[in-house]
């Protein structure tokens, strides 16, 4: 009697043994399927964040560029006139500045702006 409860206790517990490894490999390949989707999902989420910062990107370009493209034209036709266009004279008692030797690059970098904004809006 011993002897037979020794294989009944030893089948018992190879079946739960096998029923063990039956749920290990159902959990190895959920998990493996949770993983590709978390890929899938991470993969998303930052086509969306570089989508956001590029929208963000383009309107503070849009906002930056629109007056500039105006011109001063805009300016006078908004109420607001330049001291030269009043006839009145220019102020010129103060020294020339070191940064007013770049305004050449800033004008060519607004105008680099304004061509990318064109080619990213397909010229409007």
């Amino acid at each position: 009697m011993n002897d037979t409860a020794t294989h009944e206790q030893a089948d018992e517990m190879e079946i739960a043994v096998s029923a063990d490894a039956a749920r290990i490999r159902e959990l190895e390949a959920e998990r493996a399927d949770l993983t590709e989707q978390h890929a899938f999902l991470r993969h998303r989420a930052d086509n969306v964040v570089a989508t956001m910062v590029w929208q963000y990107r383009a309107l503070r370009a849009e906002e930056t560029i629109a007056p500039r493209q105006a011109g001063p034209a805009a300016d006078v036709a908004g109420g607001h006139v330049p001291e030269h266009a009043n006839g009145a004279p220019v102020r010129d008692n103060q020294p020339v500045r070191a940064l007013e030797s770049s305004k050449p690059t800033s004008v060519a970098l607004a105008l680099g702006w304004c061509r990318w904004w064109r080619r990213v809006t397909g010229g409007g």
